[in-house]
C-alpha cells in the first residue's frame, strides 16, 4: 500500500504541474478501474480494494496539491521580465 501511495502522489504531482484541477476526475476514475480490475484478478476482498482506492484517491489529490504549490512558488510569474539563469562554475583562472 505504501508503494501505491507513493506512486499516486508522484502521478498527482505530475498532473498538478501540467493540468488544471479537472484532470483529477478522469485520473481518479482511471485509477479506480485499474485498482478494481487488479483486485478482481487477484481475488482480493472488497475491503482491500476499497482501501487501495481510498489511498490512491487521496494520493492523487495530495500530489496534485503539492505539484500546484511547486508550480506556484518555485517558478517565476509570467510577464515578470525575469529569467532563471544558470550560474556556471568557475574553474581555474581565465
Amino acid at each position: 500500500m505504501v508503494v501505491l501511495a507513493v506512486i499516486a502522489i508522484l502521478i498527482g504531482a505530475g498532473l498538478g504541474l501540467r493540468f488544471k484541477v479537472l484532470i483529477l476526475l478522469p485520473a481518479i476514475i482511471f485509477a479506480g478501474l485499474a485498482i478494481l480490475s487488479g483486485g478482481l484478478a487477484y481475488s482480493s476482498g472488497l475491503s482491500s480494494i476499497l482501501a487501495a482506492l481510498a489511498i490512491a484517491t487521496a494520493g492523487l489529490q495530495i500530489g496534485y496539491l503539492a505539484g500546484g504549490l511547486i508550480l506556484c512558488y518555485a517558478t517565476l510569474p509570467p510577464g515578470s521580465g525575469q529569467v532563471w539563469t544558470r550560474h556556471r562554475a568557475v574553474s581555474g583562472s581565465r
